[in-house]
């Protein structure tokens, strides 16, 4: 069956027009009046793999590409193995967006975009692992400063401050800390100061995988973390996770957060999935990704899952906070996994740990990151205490040292030296 719905004034597309319509071919929604369209508009019943995905033409619309649709210019990737539930748009190089925040044109070629450039507007953001938005000075709360507009990609990795053309005298206060782009033009500034862009930076730190050393440890940052890792799983693998896994790194003295087990996910909302997601991996020093054919054949192909999961790895490589920071534990042969193109160029943005290898605690607890060294300076702290509480050595107290002490009276009137009283916090030895 062929569906021509072209040259009409269709604006929406509602979730689940095209699921059970088995027998599609071609759908044309050209030349209409559509600025949103969802994923989900477009999701198909599974389709066989001895059949032709439908096709779809969508160009011609005045598409308004926000972080909304950073999916469309890799929809025709989606549809590989377990995951033929979308069809093939082969008019993508016809399709024209206008963006929310364009100063090089308001309407670009879809393909000559980048995932930065599908931005969403925001006044305030507080990510769901961060406990200090009710208060001043909060490092991981996105606040857009007033006279200025502020934008987001869908993974938070671009966060675009515009205070250009505001009126403003000065820089203005509370830009978000973790800003990629300030603009500031058409202002009167009469004078920049030395700290006004203090920590608005990211750092990016290069160094060898895989090499454990002095000059590599983790920035103090770093080790600070709320949790040493965050395990990402399938539902299927709970028992594997929750019973071997993750209590033997537990024991170990790792502070690890669990998928399943430690967020608290709400259904049908992908949003607050990705948010949730991101900050779980942002919160911890190791990703760690347990791929099993529960995991690829599951909750991969949920199109919600899967673009989290991609915006945590996407944001732990921009953020180069450590290079092999990925760790994917994988159940069976990457192989017999039957991964598309798109999950194996995962595995190649981190460590990658077979389970039963025989070696595999050896390999897991290298790639985590080293505890020892933290225990170890604690206690040579302790120790260093104790000398200098224990290790002053006074000569010993002789019969002269008695009688001057005594005043020369004979042990009579004065203070004896047996029973001299308790030291208090006044005393200037004591302190």
């Amino acid at each position: 069956e062929m569906l021509f719905l072209n040259d009409n004034l269709i604006h929406t597309v509602k979730p689940n027009t095209f699921f059970k319509k088995t027998n599609l071919t071609r759908v044309v929604l050209y030349a209409n009046r559509i600025e949103k369209l969802d994923l989900s508009a477009l999701t198909l019943q599974p389709v066989p793999d001895d059949k032709e995905l439908p096709q779809f033409y969508v160009g011609g619309n005045p598409f308004y590409c926000d972080c909304h649709l950073e999916w469309l210019p890799r929809v025709n990737q989606m549809s590989y193995h377990g995951v033929r539930q979308y069809p093939r748009v082969l008019d993508l190089d016809s399709v024209q967006c206008r963006l929310a925040h364009a100063r090089a044109g308001a309407t670009r070629p879809l393909l000559d975009l980048r995932p930065a450039h599908f931005l969403c507007p925001y006044d305030s953001h507080c990510f769901a692992l961060c406990h200090c938005c009710d208060f001043d000075a909060c490092d991981c709360e996105m606040t857009c400063p007033d006279n200025c507009t502020c934008f987001h990609d869908h993974t938070w990795a671009a966060n675009v401050v515009d205070c250009s053309n505001g009126g403003h005298t000065s820089v203005p206060a509370k830009i978000p800390m973790d800003a990629t782009e300030i603009y500031l033009d058409g202002n009167q500034l009469g004078e920049l100061g030395s700290h006004v862009f203090i920590k608005k930076k990211k750092k990016k730190k290069k160094k060898a995988c895989g090499v454990k050393s002095a000059q590599a440890a983790e920035p103090d940052d770093e080790r600070d973390r709320l949790y040493d890792g965050y395990m990402v799983y399938s539902l299927q693998d709970d028992e594997l996770v929750c019973r071997a896994i993750a209590p033997e790194l537990e024991q170990g003295g790792y502070s690890m957060c669990l998928h399943y087990r430690d967020l608290h996910l709400v259904a049908g909302a992908a949003s607050y999935l990705t948010d949730s997601v991101l900050s779980a991996a942002d919160a911890s020093r190791r990703v760690l990704v347990v791929l099993s054919p529960g995991l690829v054949r599951g909750e991969l192909t949920r199109p919600d899952f899967r673009t989290a999961l991609q915006a945590a790895v996407q944001q732990t490589r921009l953020a180069q906070r450590h290079p092999c920071k990925l760790i994917f534990l994988l159940t069976t042969d990457p192989d017999a996994l039957g991964l598309d193109p798109e999950l194996r160029l995962l595995l190649r943005a981190g460590t990658c740990i077979l389970w039963g290898d025989r070696r595999f605690w050896e390999k897991l607890r290298y790639a985590m990151p080293d505890l020892a060294p933290l225990r170890k300076k604690k206690k040579k702290k302790k120790k260093k205490k104790k000398k200098k509480a224990c290790g002053v050595k006074s000569a010993p107290v002789t019969a002269g040292d008695l009688k001057k002490a005594d005043g020369g009276r004979g042990g009579r009137g004065g203070a004896s030296a047996r029973y001299t009283a308790a030291p208090t916090s006044l005393d200037a030895w004591y302190k």
